[in-house]
Order: C-alpha cells, then sequence, then structure tokens
C-alpha cells in the first residue's frame, strides 16, 4: 500500500492492506462511513484496474462506467 493511501485511509476502508475487486467492492458497497467523491471515484478506478488485472473485462468496464456515472 503507497504511501498516499495510507493517508487518505485507504488501509482503514478496505480493512487491511487488501485490494482485491472483492474487497474494493465491499468498500464501496457497504462503507462504514459516508465516503467523500474523489475518494469513491479513486475506488471505483481501482476496482476497474483490480478487475482487469484478474481478466474480468466486462466488470472492469461496469466499474467505469460507474466511476463517469457518479
Amino acid at each position: 500500500m503507497s504511501r498516499q493511501a495510507e493517508r487518505l485511509g485507504w488501509p482503514h476502508v478496505l480493512g487491511a492492506d487488501d485490494c482485491s475487486p472483492e474487497a474494493l467492492a465491499v468498500a464501496l458497497d457497504e462503507p462504514e462511513q459516508p465516503l467523500a467523491r474523489p475518494l469513491v471515484g479513486s475506488l471505483r478506478t481501482a476496482l476497474a484496474v483490480s478487475l482487469v488485472a484478474t481478466g474480468d473485462r466486462p466488470g472492469a468496464t461496469s466499474a467505469v462506467r460507474q466511476v463517469l456515472e457518479d
């Protein structure tokens, strides 16, 4: 996890250094506290990158569309 991510509170949001698509989806769907719009956009973008990395291109496309709609 980068220092910038730590500064933004990502370990707290994600619960650990887990940036798997599943962890990112949980952080977006069930946040413990309201998330700022820029953070939501960053998390959705990270989700799209994670999905592409795991071979889920349709899921990544859907995540990118959500970034643009939010």
